[in-house]
């Protein structure tokens, strides 16, 4: 900015003024220890992200398996036996309605 003003007093002003975008569409000045700061956040945040993707898969598996014993138990207690299934059924249903 300072060569900006010395510009100015100089007579340049449109050189003054390019000079003044210039430096303004510039990224802030930034520490070596915030390069390395933001790196560090980046990369804990990408490890946390594929950490809960795995977690949400390994959870989704654990209940597609739950549910297939699940059935697979209702299956088996149909075939054992279809009218007790039918009999629990009612028993609970009128065990509700009380």
């Amino acid at each position: 900015m300072e060569l900006s003003d010395d510009l100015v007093l100089q007579g340049q002003v449109e050189l003054a003024e390019a000079v003044r975008a210039f430096v303004k569409q510039l990224p802030a000045v930034r520490t070596e220890r915030e390069w390395i700061q933001d790196a560090l956040l980046k990369r804990a945040s990408a490890e946390r992200d594929q950490a809960v993707a795995s977690w949400r898969a390994f959870r989704a598996q654990q209940q597609e398996v739950a549910e297939r014993v699940r059935q697979s138990e209702l299956d088996r207690t149909r075939r054992r036996d279809p009218e007790a299934l039918g009999e629990r059924s009612r028993d609970q249903e009128r065990g509700r309605a009380r």
